[in-house]
C-alpha cells in the first residue's frame, strides 16, 4: 500500500497549460540565452519564467544531459519559480536513420523526477555511441572524449569538444529501448515523444525501405512531438488511417503535445502561433502519464483554456464545519470538499458514509417524501439532522457563485439527484414508470376537462331525470307525464262538455268554453310574465354588485343598473295590465252568457252545469299543456341523447389527440431542441438509440366488466354472462359503444341493441338510477378507472415486461439523461446497484465519459470500471473512523488514489489494466 501522501491537488485532475520542451542555459546547442557569465544567464533565466502566471508544468530539455533539469530544481527548492507545480527532466536525443533533409531525428524522453539523480547510472551509462573503434558512454566525460576524439585536437577546452560530443552522438532505436530497459527501476518512470516534424521528425524518413524502421520508432513512442491538428487526428485514428489500422502499425493510438522549444529568453514559454499544451491532469509525471491512457481528451493544442468549451453549472464545494446529527454518532469531520466540475466518483467501504454525504445533499435541495429516511416523522437516518452547518457553493457557468444552507432548506437549484434504489423502484412498477416518462418527456396532462366533464354529468343527469318524470305515476298509479294517458284523459273531459250541451245552448256554450279556454291560457301567460320581471329584478341586484366591486377599484367607473334600463319591464307592466283586463272581459262576457241562457227558461241548473263546463274546460287546458309539455321533453330528451351520443367524438378526439401527444413529445425529445449544440444532439442521439416511445390507449377489459357488474342485479347476472352482453375486447369496441352503434347483445335475444336502448329495455338494474351507469362510459373520472392514455415502451425492440429490471432501469436513465438539461449537475448513488452489469460495461462507463463534457457527474459506486474506465477527474475517498466520517481526494494520476481503488473496489488493478490497454499499447509504462 502507497502511504498517504499530502494531496497537492484535491480538485484531482484539471486543465493546466505545460510546456514540455523548454530548454536552458545549460543548453549544449543553439544556446542563445543573454548573460554574461552562466549565473547571470540562470539569474535572467529564473527571472523570465517567473512572468510568466499561467503555466503549471515545464520539461526542462537539454541535449543528453538533464543539467538544466537538476539546476532548474535546485533553484525551485530554494525559493524560485513558485508559480511553476511541477517541473520534469527531459533529455532530447539524435536517433539514426536520419531524415530526408539528412537529419538525425529529434527523440525526447521525459522521465519521473523521482529517478533524476539515478539517471547517470540507470540511463546515460548504458547508452552508447561507437566511433573509430571506441564506445563512447552517454555521459559528460564520455561526450568529451567523443568529441575531442572527432576533433582530435587537444588544443580545445572541454566545453568546446563536449559540444561537439553532443552534437556527433547518435543512438539507434534499439540502443535507446535497450538502455531504458536494462534498469527495472526504470520501468514507468519515462515517456518516448518523437518529433514528426519532416526536417527533424519520424515523417522526415520517407524511403519504403526504411518504412518498418519508422514505424518502429513510432511503437517505442508514447507520445508525438506535433502541433499540426492533422497528426492530431491520424494518431488518435481519425484521419487517413483507422483506430484499428494506427493500433496495428504503432501499437497504439498516441496523444500529440507541444512545446516552445525556446533556446532564448524571448522563446521559452511562446510556442510558435501561441499553440499551448493543455492536459487535463495532476501537475506530476504521473499526471503526464495519463493522456496514453486518455490520448483524445485529456490534452489540447490550443491558445485558451479548454475548460470555457462547455461552461457548465457545478458544485464547487462543500462545507461540513461540525456534526450535522442530533445524536453523537455517526458524525462527519470537520471537512471543505472541493469538488471537481467534471466527474467525481466517491468510493469507501461499507459503512464508510459516501452515500450519506450524497443524501444530505439531496436533503439539502428536496423536502422530504413521507416515511422515507428524511422524514421527520420516521425513523430513517436522515430525521436525525438537526440544525447542521453543512453548506453547498454552486458555481455558474459565468462564474459566478451561490452557497446554499442545510439549515434553510428547501433550496431552489434544478439538478438531477437519483438516490439509491430510485432506479430499481421506478423500474419494478409499470405504472410509475409510465407516468414518470409522461412526465420527463415533458407531456403534461391537462387532466380532466372539467368544461366536458360537467357537461356530461349534467347531460345524464337531465336524461335520467327526465326519463323519471316520463315514468312517473301519482298515487293512484296513473302515468300523468305519458302523452296515451293525457289525451284519454282530454277525450274524457270533451266528452262530459258534450253531455252537458243541448242543441239549444250549444253555440253559446261553445262560446263559454272558448272565453274559459283564452283566459286560463292568459292567466298562465300572466303568472309567467311576472315570473320573468322577478328574474330581471334579480339579475339587476345581482349585476350592480359586480359593478360596484368593479368601481370600487377607483380606476373606472360602469354606471349601475336601474329598472327603467330594461324595457322590458315596462313591457311587462304594460302586458300585465292588458291581461288583466281581458280576463275581466272575457269574465263578463260569459256572466252575460249565463245570464241569456237563464233568460231563455232553459230547464236545469244553467249556472251548475257552467261551472262544471268550466272546470272541464280547465281539465282539458291541463290536458293539453301537459301532452305540449310531454312533447317538448321528449324532443329535449331526444335531443340530449343525441348530444350525449354526439359527445363521444370529442371524447374520442380528446383521447386520441393525448395518445398523439406523447407521440409527439417523444418525436420531439429525438428532435432535440433547436438551440442544442451538435455535441450535445449527438449525445441526445447516443442515448435513446436503443429507446422507442409512442402513446397507446389502454383498455383494462377486466376491470371494465368488473365495475360494470356493479350496476346490476346479480342474481340476474348468473344466467347471462356480462361478456355476452357487453362483449367489449378493446377501446375500438368501447368506442362503438360512445357513439351508440348497435352493438350490445340484448340479454333478451341475440338481437343488438345500442347503448341507450339497453338502458331502456333491460330489467338487470340493480336500482332506478341510470345517471350512474351512463357515467360509467362518458365521465372521465369513472372512464379512467379502465381507459388511460399511456405511453407504449420498446428498449431494444422489447417491451417492458419482456426486460429485466435492470435492462428497465437503464432504459428509464437514458431518457431521464436524455430530457434533463445538459448543463446541470447529475448525482447517482451506486447505479451499479440498479444497472445491468453488461450496460455499466458497454454503455454507461462511456456515457459517462461523454456526459461529463457538458454536465458535472457525482457518483458513489462500488464499480472500479466507473472510476477508472469512465476516467473520473476526481476520487473521493471515504473513511470510517470510530463513527467520525472524513474524506480524503485527488485524480487517478495520484499514487495513492490508485492504491485505494485497487484496495477498496474489486476489480481496481483489473479496471486499470484495462485502462491502460485500451488501446492495444504494445507495453506498458506502469
Amino acid at each position: 500500500m502507497v502511504p498517504e501522501p499530502e494531496i497537492r491537488f484535491p480538485k484531482g485532475s484539471e486543465w493546466r497549460k505545460w510546456d514540455l520542451h523548454i530548454h536552458a542555459p545549460t543548453c549544449a546547442l543553439n544556446n542563445q540565452f543573454a548573460g554574461a557569465t552562466d549565473d547571470e544567464k540562470w539569474e535572467n533565466y529564473l527571472k523570465k519564467v517567473e512572468s510568466f502566471t499561467d503555466i503549471s508544468v515545464l520539461a526542462i530539455t537539454d541535449y543528453f544531459s538533464i543539467d538544466g533539469y537538476k539546476r532548474a530544481q535546485k533553484g525551485k527548492k530554494a525559493g524560485r519559480l513558485p508559480n511553476i507545480d511541477c517541473i520534469l527532466p527531459n533529455v532530447e536525443l539524435r536517433l539514426l536513420p536520419v531524415t530526408g533533409q539528412s537529419h538525425p531525428i529529434n527523440i525526447h524522453v521525459i522521465f519521473d523526477p523521482d529517478v533524476a539523480d539515478k539517471l547517470e547510472s540507470y540511463f546515460f551509462q548504458n547508452l552508447i555511441f561507437t566511433f573509430s573503434g571506441n564506445e563512447y558512454r552517454c555521459n559528460r566525460q564520455g561526450l568529451i572524449d567523443l568529441g575531442r576524439k572527432y576533433k582530435n585536437d587537444n588544443s580545445l577546452d572541454d566545453n568546446a569538444v563536449y559540444r561537439e560530443g553532443v552534437n556527433q552522438f547518435k543512438v539507434t532505436i534499439e540502443a535507446l529501448r535497450e538502455a531504458l530497459r536494462k534498469n527495472k527501476d526504470l520501468e514507468g518512470r519515462y515517456l518516448v515523444v518523437v518529433s514528426n516534424r519532416s526536417g527533424d521528425g519520424s515523417s522526415g524518413i520517407q524511403h519504403s525501405s526504411l518504412a518498418a524502421t519508422r514505424q518502429e520508432i513510432y511503437r517505442v513512442s508514447h507520445l508525438i512531438f506535433s502541433s499540426n491538428p492533422n497528426d492530431r487526428d491520424y494518431f488518435l485514428g481519425k484521419g487517413s488511417d483507422s483506430p484499428q489500422e494506427v493500433i496495428r502499425k504503432y501499437g497504439s493510438l498516441k496523444a500529440c503535445i507541444h512545446g516552445s522549444d525556446g533556446h532564448s529568453l524571448d522563446t521559452i514559454c511562446q510556442p510558435d502561433g501561441n499553440r499551448y499544451t493543455w492536459i487535463k491532469a495532476d501537475a506530476t509525471f504521473e499526471g503526464l502519464k495519463q493522456i496514453v491512457y486518455e490520448p483524445e481528451e485529456r490534452v489540447r493544442i490550443r491558445m485558451d483554456n479548454p475548460r470555457g468549451d462547455h461552461p457548465k453549472s457545478h458544485f464547487s464545494m462543500i462545507q461540513i464545519n461540525s456534526s450535522i446529527f442530533s445524536e453523537k454518532r455517526p458524525e462527519f469531520a470537520e471537512n471543505t470538499l472541493p469538488l471537481n466540475e467534471n466527474m467525481v466518483t466517491i468510493i469507501g467501504g461499507r459503512g464508510t458514509g459516501k452515500s450519506l454525504l450524497l443524501d444530505v445533499l439531496h436533503h439539502t435541495f428536496n423536502e422530504p417524501a413521507a416515511g422515507s429516511d428524511h422524514d421527520p416523522s420516521s425513523k430513517g437516518r436522515l430525521a436525525r439532522i438537526a440544525s447542521p452547518i453543512f453548506q453547498v457553493t454552486m458555481t455558474k457557468s459565468d462564474g459566478d457563485q451561490i452557497e446554499y444552507d442545510h439549515a434553510k432548506r428547501p433550496n431552489q437549484f434544478p439538478y438531477l439527484h437519483v438516490r439509491q434504489g430510485d432506479v430499481k423502484e421506478i423500474a419494478e412498477d409499470h405504472k410509475k414508470l409510465a407516468v414518470t416518462i409522461k412526465g420527463l418527456l415533458g407531456y403534461i396532462d391537462e387532466g380532466i376537462d372539467d368544461a366536458l366533464e360537467e357537461e356530461i354529468l349534467n347531460r345524464n343527469r337531465q336524461i335520467d331525470e327526465l326519463r323519471k318524470w316520463f315514468l312517473f305515476k301519482d298515487e293512484e298509479g296513473n302515468p300523468i307525464n305519458e302523452k296515451p294517458y293525457n289525451e284519454r284523459k282530454r277525450a274524457q273531459f270533451e266528452r262530459l262538455i258534450e253531455t252537458i250541451t243541448t242543441k239549444e245552448t250549444k253555440s253559446q256554450i261553445e262560446e263559454y268554453t272558448r272565453n274559459a279556454q283564452t283566459s286560463n291560457k292568459i292567466v298562465q301567460l300572466l303568472k309567467e310574465a311576472r315570473s320573468i320581471s322577478r328574474e330581471i329584478e334579480i339579475f339587476q341586484k345581482e349585476i350592480n354588485v359586480h359593478i360596484e366591486k368593479f368601481n370600487q377599484q377607483g380606476l373606472l367607473k360602469v354606471k349601475a343598473i336601474t329598472p327603467v334600463d330594461h324595457p322590458q319591464v315596462k313591457e311587462i307592466e304594460d302586458i300585465l295590465v292588458a291581461g288583466e283586463e281581458r280576463v275581466k272581459e272575457l269574465n263578463e262576457a260569459n256572466s252575460k252568457i249565463s245570464k241569456e241562457l237563464a233568460e231563455q227558461g232553459i230547464k236545469g241548473d244553467i249556472s251548475g252545469q257552467l261551472d262544471k263546463v268550466e272546470a272541464y274546460q280547465r281539465d282539458i287546458d291541463r290536458c293539453i299543456a301537459k301532452i305540449s309539455e310531454i312533447d317538448e321533453q321528449e324532443a329535449r330528451l331526444r335531443k340530449l341523447k343525441k348530444e350525449r351520443t354526439s359527445s363521444a367524438k370529442k371524447i374520442i378526439e380528446q383521447i386520441k389527440i393525448r395518445r398523439e401527444g406523447i407521440d409527439n413529445k417523444f418525436k420531439e425529445t429525438l428532435q432535440g431542441s433547436p438551440s442544442l449544440k451538435p455535441e450535445h444532439k449527438n449525445l441526445l442521439t447516443r442515448l435513446l438509440k436503443d429507446i422507442d416511445i409512442t402513446g397507446i390507449i389502454y383498455f383494462d377489459k377486466n376491470r371494465f366488466k368488473e365495475k360494470l357488474k356493479a350496476f346490476f342485479d346479480g342474481r340476474k347476472l348468473r344466467t347471462l354472462k356480462i361478456d355476452n352482453i357487453f362483449p367489449v375486447q378493446g377501446h375500438e369496441d368501447f368506442f362503438k359503444l360512445l357513439k351508440g352503434e348497435s352493438f350490445i347483445h340484448s340479454d333478451r335475444s341475440s338481437s343488438k341493441i345500442s347503448l341507450e336502448q339497453f338502458s331502456e329495455e333491460s330489467d338487470l338494474f340493480l336500482n332506478d338510477d341510470c345517471a350512474d351507469f351512463f357515467n360509467f362510459f362518458y365521465s372521465e373520472k369513472k372512464r379512467r378507472e379502465y381507459l388511460k392514455v399511456l405511453p407504449s415502451i420498446k428498449y431494444k425492440g422489447k417491451e417492458p415486461e419482456k426486460l429485466s429490471v435492470g435492462q428497465r432501469g437503464t432504459f428509464f436513465l437514458c431518457l431521464k439523461l436524455a430530457t434533463e438539461a445538459f448543463t446541470t449537475p447529475f448525482v447517482f448513488d451506486q447505479p451499479e446497484d440498479d444497472l445491468d452489469n453488461e450496460f455499466i460495461v458497454r454503455e454507461l462507463q462511456p456515457l459517462f465519459r461523454n456526459i461529463k463534457k457538458y454536465r458535472q457527474v457525482i457518483i458513489v459506486t462500488h464499480n472500479a470500471n466507473l472510476v477508472v474506465n469512465a476516467d473520473a477527474e476526481q476520487v473521493i475517498v471515504a473513511n470510517n473512523d470510530n463513527e467520525v466520517i472524513s474524506f480524503k481526494f485527488g485524480s487517478l494520476g495520484n499514487p495513492w488514489i490508485r492504491d485505494e481503488v485497487c484496495r477498496i473496489l474489486e476489480g481496481g488493478q483489473e479496471a486499470f489494466r484495462n485502462r491502460e490497454l485500451r488501446y492495444d499499447l504494445s507495453r506498458s509504462i506502469t
